[in-house]
């Protein structure tokens, strides 16, 4: 059996029996997010919610549920393929999940897989700041100031060779306290969620034009300023130039397909 545990949390999952696989797999626990099925409908992959002494977890469990790619041919669990994503992208400093608990075992011809992450207390998903963005009415100032966080946060990704691949604005979780209008705090502006489907890409290629054409289909509430604003703060750039023009219209020929 494949096994992985925080060190820093060792002591406290160890206490409330939430560092061993039988512990978490036959914890009496309510879906989050009810079980989906794979392709062939004999696998399956839910998500449990778990609060103990205040601190909220994450726990992913899956059952013959499996990612197939050149690489495994013969297929990978879906919780292996996001813990070494959520583990390499930490290794790059791009911010995202923190993992508390992984393991894979074999039990009665099915491949079982836990992962378990640390809740983003202090966060809000992007889906949720564009409402507040409207509800608040917050001025053209903090939303740009908002924009170019998370172009930064791209780019710094894109360009250490990473990316998302699955970037819907629930995604992207925003410091709650920077979100709703006050200073950052001393943890990262943005992180990644959801990981699944994250992987390596070289600097300026098609699939990392992937990562933006999602998120800006993804974000219904931008106005067409604030989208040139995202993509001049991921370039780089002040003013539309050849250049700008050039990529957006790569993004728009993606976005046809």
């Amino acid at each position: 059996m494949t096994k992985y545990l925080a060190a820093d949390w060792q002591n406290f999952l160890s206490s409330h029996n939430l560092d061993t696989f039988d512990g978490l797999w036959d914890r009496d626990l309510d879906w989050f997010e009810e079980p989906n099925y794979g392709r062939s409908k004999n696998g399956w992959s839910g998500v449990c919610r778990i609060k103990v002494d205040g601190r909220v977890m994450y726990l992913k469990k899956q059952e013959d549920f499996y990612s197939y790619s050149l690489r495994h041919p013969l297929g990978i669990t879906v919780a292996q393929k996001e813990f070494d994503s959520i583990q390499y992208f930490n290794s790059l400093d791009v911010p995202c999940m923190k993992v508390l608990y992984f393991g894979v075992r074999k039990c009665k011809g099915k491949l079982q897989a836990m992962l378990m992450t640390e809740g983003l207390e202090g966060y809000l998903p992007f889906s949720e700041v564009t409402q507040i963005w409207i509800k608040e009415k917050f001025g053209l100032s903090h939303r740009r100031e908002l924009l170019k966080h998370m172009a930064d946060f791209l780019k710094d990704a894109h360009q250490k060779g990473v990316m998302h691949f699955s970037l819907y604005s629930k995604h992207i979780y925003i410091d709650e306290q920077f979100a709703r209008g006050g200073k950052a705090s001393d943890q990262p502006v943005c992180r990644f969620i959801d990981m699944e489907k994250a992987c390596k890409a070289k600097l300026h290629s098609k699939k990392q034009l992937r990562d933006l054409e999602t998120l800006d289909r993804r974000t219904p509430y931008w106005s067409k300023a604030d989208r040139l604003a995202f993509v001049l703060y991921y370039l780089g750039k002040k003013v539309v130039d050849k250049d700008v023009r050039n990529f957006l219209g790569r993004l728009k020929a993606i976005s046809k397909k």
